[in-house]
C-alpha cells in the first residue's frame, strides 16, 4: 500500500476556482455548514516558535469573490479566538481587511495583502477508511482518542509529523488531527457510529507551519483564488518537493504502509462477523481503546457475567 492509497484527493472549491488537493485549506463556509463549527472550534493554539507579530490568525481557502449587498468579500482568515476576519471589498472602492481600512483603492490591495502577509495553516485532508483500518490493525498507535480543553471536546488521531512549508524544517513533532464526520465511521471506530463513511475527515486540531498566501499577484484573481495560491503547490509538492508537506510530513506513515495490504472496505464496514478468536479479541481491545468510557458500563456487567459463569456445573 502506497501513501496515495491513503490521502485521498479532494476537489474543494468549484467553478473556475476547483482544484483536486490531497492536503488542503478549509473554507469558513464549508466547516460552519457542513461540519457545524461553532466560534469555538475554530480556536486553535499557535504552534509556532518564531514571534512574527501576524501570526494571530490562520488562512483560510478562497474559491472566490462572492457579491454581497455591500460589495464583495473574500473569506481571508480567522482568529486563533475563533473571530472570523474577512477582506471586504466596499462600493467605494476602499478594502477592509480586520475592520482595517487599506489605502490603496483597487483590487491590487488585496493581492498585496495576500502576498506580503504571513499567517498560520490549519490543514485538512481525507483518509480512505479501508486503508486507515488495515494501518491500525497492525499499528494501533494511530487509533483515535478523545480531547478535551476549555473551548473543545472532540475525537482526534495522530497522524504524521509536523512540516513547515514556510521554513522547509520538519520536528518530531506528530500533528493531532481532530475527526471531523465521527458520528459516520464504522462501529469498529466509533461504537456509535453509523458506519456511512467510506473516508475519515480530518483537519489539523491546532496550527501547523505558516506561510505567505501567494508570491506573485498574478497569482491570485477573482475567479481562482485558492487554486493558484503558493499554499495548495506547497502543500502537495506541485513544484519545489523541499516545501512540500505531502512529502515531508508523512514518510514514517509512507514507510508502514508499504508494509501492509490494503483490505476490501467491504470486510469492515458491513455487519459480517468474523468469528475467528483472534480477530474478535483484535477488534473488541481496537473498540475499546477508542472508546474508553464504554469500559464504565462493561466492567460490571463482565463481572456479573463472570459470576454467573461460576455457578455453572
Amino acid at each position: 500500500m502506497e501513501l496515495r492509497d491513503f490521502i485521498v484527493p479532494t476537489k474543494v472549491g468549484s467553478g473556475d476556482s476547483e482544484v483536486t488537493n490531497r492536503i488542503y485549506l478549509p473554507s469558513y463556509e464549508e466547516l460552519e455548514e457542513k461540519f457545524n463549527f461553532a466560534s469555538k472550534d475554530f480556536i486553535v493554539k499557535q504552534e509556532y516558535d518564531n514571534k512574527i507579530p501576524t501570526l494571530n490568525t490562520y488562512w483560510l481557502r478562497n474559491d472566490a469573490l462572492t457579491k454581497i449587498y455591500s460589495g464583495s468579500k473574500a473569506e481571508g482568515c480567522v482568529g486563533v479566538d475563533g473571530d472570523q476576519l474577512p477582506i471586504r471589498v466596499m462600493r467605494d472602492g476602499v478594502y477592509c481587511f480586520e475592520k482595517i481600512a487599506l489605502k490603496k483603492t483597487d483590487i491590487e490591495s488585496v493581492h498585496d495583502y495576500f502576498k506580503n502577509t504571513i499567517r498560520m495553516l490549519r490543514l485538512c485532508m481525507r483518509v480512505d477508511l479501508a486503508a486507515y483500518l488495515a494501518l491500525v490493525e497492525k499499528y494501533d498507535n494511530y487509533l483515535p482518542y478523545e480531547y478535551e480543553d476549555e473551548h473543545k471536546k472532540c475525537h482526534c488521531m495522530k497522524i504524521g509529523k509536523e512540516f513547515d512549508i514556510y521554513t522547509g524544517k520538519k520536528t518530531n513533532k506528530q500533528i493531532s488531527w481532530r475527526v471531523l464526520n465521527w458520528d459516520d465511521l464504522p462501529k469498529s471506530i466509533n461504537l456509535e457510529g453509523n458506519g456511512t463513511a467510506t473516508t475519515i475527515d480530518l483537519i489539523t486540531l491546532n496550527t501547523v507551519g505558516c506561510s505567505s498566501f501567494i508570491e506573485n499577484r498574478n497569482d491570485l484573481d477573482q475567479n481562482h483564488l485558492y487554486g493558484n495560491s503558493v499554499i495548495s503547490e506547497k502543500l502537495n509538492g506541485k513544484k519545489n518537493k523541499k516545501f512540500s508537506f505531502l512529502d515531508h510530513a508523512f514518510k514514517e506513515e509512507e514507510i508502514l504502509l508499504r508494509t501492509i495490504e490494503k483490505k476490501e472496505t467491504k470486510k469492515k464496514t458491513t455487519l459480517i462477523i468474523d468469528t475467528n478468536s483472534a480477530y474478535l479479541k483484535e477488534d473488541f481491545i481496537r473498540s475499546l481503546r477508542a472508546n474508553p468510557k464504554v469500559l464504565n458500563e462493561l466492567v460490571p456487567a463482565m463481572k456479573l457475567l463472570i459470576q454467573e459463569a461460576g455457578k455453572i456445573k
